[in-house]
């Protein structure tokens, strides 16, 4: 990716505008954000408790603790942040860790959402809180949103 564009556009105005491009800024993104993401919250093994709640919401592993492949989300808010660091000339490289914080604190709100909303589903899997109970699923959202830092 070069400086100041992404695939020619300059114009950060053109990620809100052209569909194909959104999508292609997301896909080329997913797998710098996911690997940051699983950095920042030592997901290379999981060993039980608050590890394996992180992972599986996350997507990394099943309830189990066993990596799996899971429905992640989009990565919409930490993409775009690398992308704009990009159309303004920076290195999104150098914004990754900006990028999983953000990411960690939508998706420690999300946790606390579903439980509010009672949600029973997210990323066409059981969330958090069906699976181990509000009181763990708190401790769950608490303990992104301190690796958000």
């Amino acid at each position: 990716m070069e400086a100041r564009s992404f695939r020619g556009r300059v114009s950060p105005l053109s990620l809100l505008t052209e569909r194909g491009f959104l999508v292609e800024i997301l896909d080329h993104f997913r797998g710098q954000i996911e690997q940051e993401l699983r950095e920042v919250l030592g997901m290379a093994d999981t060993h039980g408790g608050i590890d394996v709640m992180l992972g599986y919401h996350m997507g990394f592993c099943n309830p189990e603790g066993t990596a799996a492949e899971l429905p992640k989300g989009k990565y919409l808010r930490p993409a775009l942040s690398l992308a704009m660091c990009s159309a303004l000339g920076g290195v999104a490289a150098h914004a990754l860790g900006a990028a999983a914080s953000i990411e960690l604190a939508h998706r420690a709100s999300l946790i606390f959402d579903d439980i509010q909303d009672q949600g029973k589903e997210r990323n066409k899997r059981p969330t958090v809180w069906t699976v181990w109970g509000p009181e763990q699923a708190i401790n769950a959202g608490l303990a992104l949103s301190c690796f958000a830092r």
